[in-house]
């Protein structure tokens, strides 16, 4: 799993639509579909059902959402703390 299957992962689940969230991660419905299967295979988890409409989130993909917010604040937070270092 990257950092960026997170962002991914959290842009469907906030459009609830996967070509929707392709359109605004600025790559295909096809690879965004595959990061999410690579994500559920991993996990060996369901994250969304899927509907002709869009998908929502399973009651697994909500607790997975959860830990990827909290993963994600603590990545950004750390980026900063990289940023604000004075270089060696």
């Amino acid at each position: 799993m990257r950092t960026e299957d997170l962002y991914y992962f959290q842009e469907v689940a906030a459009c609830r639509s996967i070509s929707h969230a392709a359109e605004k991660l600025y790559t295909s419905q096809q690879n965004v579909s595959r990061i999410i299967h690579a994500l559920e295979k991993e996990f060996s988890i369901t994250l969304f059902e899927r509907h002709r409409r869009g998908v929502k989130l399973t009651p697994a993909g909500e607790a997975f959402w959860q830990n990827a917010q909290a993963l994600l604040k603590i990545y950004e937070q750390m980026q900063s703390l990289e940023a604000s270092q004075p270089p060696s």
